[in-house]
């Protein structure tokens, strides 16, 4: 079965396809924000693991 054209048909194509691209920006934007929380995460958890590992040497170790 074709598709017709219809009037009205060229806006609603137009403004889905807005629609879907500003979809696309948002998830985007939210993949980069989680990535940069989980950065920060585990730079954190890197952080918190040498300071707990330089505490059991005991004295004389920097």
């Amino acid at each position: 079965m074709a598709a017709t054209w219809t009037p009205g048909s060229d806006a609603r194509i137009i403004s889905e396809t807005e629609r879907l691209i500003q979809q696309r920006a948002d998830n985007t934007f939210r993949q980069r924000g989680l990535r940069m929380a989980k950065d920060a995460s585990d730079k954190q958890a890197a952080l918190t693991a040498q300071v707990s590992m330089k505490g059991r040497r005991g004295p004389g170790f920097k």
